[in-house]
């Protein structure tokens, strides 16, 4: 299963590599997803308490777009691989607290 860093990163290469780690589509959706998503639980009514909310699905092209740019960057300066990946990890992690810290911003807002 030794793939990842032996062709260029683009999201094609992305989705390969996806497709070589989720062999069973049954449950999930090749590709970028297309929906929005959340972690969380819901409460009485249904409604969503979310932990983390994902990028929205239209803003997933450019984000990824930067991820592979910086990735580029990284390897034109001829980081280590495993500090590249390490680079790539932590920079995905950012953005998840991000979105975490702008989710309960906005949960402070009063009611429109």
């Amino acid at each position: 299963m030794l793939q990842a860093g032996k062709n260029p990163l683009t999201l094609d290469e992305i989705l390969r590599l996806h497709a070589v780690l989720i062999e069973d589509t049954r449950f999930t959706q090749a590709g970028l997803r297309p929906d929005g998503v959340f972690l969380g639980e819901r409460d009485h009514k249904g409604d969503p308490l979310p932990e983390f909310i994902g990028a929205r699905p239209q803003d997933l092209p450019p984000l990824m777009q930067g991820v592979i740019d910086a990735n580029e960057r990284m390897r034109e300066g001829e980081l280590d691989s495993v500090l590249q990946a390490a680079a790539t990890a932590k920079e995905n992690r950012l953005e998840a607290l991000w979105a975490k810290r702008l989710t309960y911003q906005m949960a402070a807002l009063p009611p429109v």
